[in-house]
This record gives structure tokens, C-alpha cells and sequence, in this order.
């Protein structure tokens, strides 16, 4: 079953798929946590205020008019909308208003091997209708980082203000409600997986580039380890379109270790791995969309 951890739990990661005693694994146990705290700074930035406040101006309107009085609730829908106008004054270009965000940590604890085994074991309950014991296995195989946030459409929220006023001068009160809360319905849903294995794979390589001078063996290490999360990443699915790319990424993996075991000059092709790393990283969110 999937351990869902908070981000307070990060710090008690277990390495997933590099050998206990090179370093490495401490490294990538480091470059979770520091997405995870990296992910918490952006969402302290963010004005929830503003979605919370959109949603208490038509909540109490709501009820206002429950109780018959609609004066009150067209005073308080006519001061939603000067509210929304400031806002939007300052945000000129912002189209959705997060309401409320969430980072949920889903760590797969297994390795390659284990990964392969479930997948077999699936599809062998697949093949036999056991579908819902083949889904407890599938739910385990996710090693990710989601950002899941809600938002209210900015749109939507005027259009139903100006919608539910102009109700309310007409005197239909329960048109204006039922416009009113069309914003609660309204509320959309995003989330972005974030792949922890490439999170960890570009800690190894960038740890690489920066010993490959100074410490062959070390270099090395690493990018064994950044092997080992890309197999990882792949036998779960993540990128499951781009064979290509994850080839390529092998072969440049390979062809960097034996230039640094040479000695030879291996910066250019590292950092070159590690923008097709992000690539892969991007793509599993793009794919997660359709």
C-alpha cells in the first residue's frame, strides 16, 4: 500500500535503490527534502487569502439570503466585487486563485528488482479478473512528490457575482443562490506529480561534477547511483513514452564514467545529462495531464 508521509517526514526516508555505505544514498535523502522544503517556501507565497475571502463573500451571501435579507447580500456581493477588482488591479494576469495547497510525499521502498516483481504479480492477477488485488499492488508502485493544489476560476467567481446580483435586483433569491454556489462547484483541482527518483538522479550527477576532478572513484559512485534511479524510474512508468530518451541517457551515463575514470574532461557531458534528467521530469507531468 502507499506510505503517504508529510513533508515533516521526509527526514526519515529510507534509500530506495543505491548501496548503503557510498554516500550517495544520504545525498539523495538530502535532495528530497530539500525539494519538499523548496515546494513549502513557494506555497507560503501564494495569496490563499484572497480565494478564502472570494469564498466567504458568497458563502455569507448565501446565507444572508436564506434569511431574507437581500439588501444585506447585495451589499456584501457589491463589495466581493470591488474586492476581486483590487486584486486583479495588482494580479492583472492572474486567471485562477489558489485556495488551498497540498505536498504529499509517496515513497516506493522497494528497488528495481521489487518493482519488476509487483508489475509481474499485476499482471498475473490481471490475467486471472483479480482486479482489485492487482490495484493494491499497482497503488504502491509510486515514488513521487504530488503538489496538489485547488483554485477558483478568477472568471467564473466575476461572472457569477455580477450573474447573482443582477438576480437579486429582480428578486429571483433563489436564482441567486443557486448562482452563488456554483463557485464552490466550480473549484478546480491540479496535481503535479514530481518524480522522486529524477529529483535524485540530478543530486548524483551534479554531486558527480563536482568530485569528477578531485575524486574518479566517488564521480563514479554517483553516477551509478543516477543509473540505478533511472531504471527505477522507468520500470514505474514515469516518462513511459520517451524509450528514446532514457536510452540516450545510458549511453551518455556510461560514456561519462569512462571519461572520468581517464581523467578526461566530462563537465559538458554531465550537465547535458542532467538537463535531459529535468526533461524526463517535465514530460511525467505533462502526461500526467492528458
Amino acid at each position: 500500500m502507499r506510505r503517504l508521509l508529510t513533508a515533516a517526514l521526509v527526514g526519515l526516508f529510507l534509500s530506495t535503490s543505491v548501496l548503503a555505505g557510498t554516500g550517495a544514498a544520504q545525498k539523495g535523502k538530502e535532495s528530497v527534502r530539500e525539494k519538499v522544503q523548496e515546494l513549502k517556501e513557494k506555497k507560503s507565497s501564494l495569496p490563499f487569502d484572497e480565494a478564502l475571502k472570494a469564498l466567504s463573500y458568497t458563502d455569507r451571501a448565501v446565507l444572508l439570503l436564506h434569511q431574507g435579507k437581500k439588501e444585506e447580500a447585495l451589499k456584501l456581493i457589491e463589495e466581493a466585487q470591488k474586492s476581486l477588482s483590487a486584486f486583479l488591479k495588482a494580479h492583472p494576469n492572474l486567471q485562477l486563485l489558489p485556495v488551498s495547497q497540498q505536498i504529499v510525499v509517496m515513497e516506493f521502498s522497494g528497488d528495481v528488482k521489487e518493482a519488476e516483481s509487483s508489475i509481474k504479480r499485476a499482471k498475473e492477477l490481471l490475467e486471472k479478473g483479480r482486479v482489485q488485488d492487482a490495484r493494491l499492488i499497482l497503488s504502491g508502485l509510486a515514488d513521487e512528490i504530488d503538489v496538489i493544489t485547488t483554485y477558483l476560476p478568477v472568471a467564473m467567481y466575476s461572472q457569477v457575482l455580477s450573474l447573482a446580483k443582477e438576480y437579486i435586483k429582480k428578486g429571483k433569491v433563489d436564482e441567486a443562490m443557486k448562482t452563488l454556489a456554483l463557485v464552490r462547484g466550480s473549484l478546480i483541482v491540479e496535481e503535479v506529480p514530481i518524480p522522486i527518483p529524477f529529483i535524485k538522479a540530478q543530486r548524483y550527477v551534479d554531486e558527480a561534477l563536482k568530485v569528477s576532478g578531485k575524486d574518479r572513484k566517488k564521480a563514479v559512485e554517483y553516477l551509478e547511483a543516477a543509473r540505478k534511479e533511472l531504471w527505477l524510474a522507468k520500470v514505474l512508468g514515469y516518462a513511459y513514452d520517451y524509450e528514446e530518451l532514457y536510452a540516450q541517457l545510458e549511453k551518455e551515463i556510461e560514456k561519462a564514467e569512462s571519461r572520468i575514470k581517464s581523467g578526461k574532461e566530462s563537465s559538458g557531458l554531465l550537465k547535458e545529462i542532467e538537463k535531459k534528467i529535468s526533461s524526463l521530469g517535465e514530460k511525467v507531468q505533462s502526461e500526467r495531464k492528458k
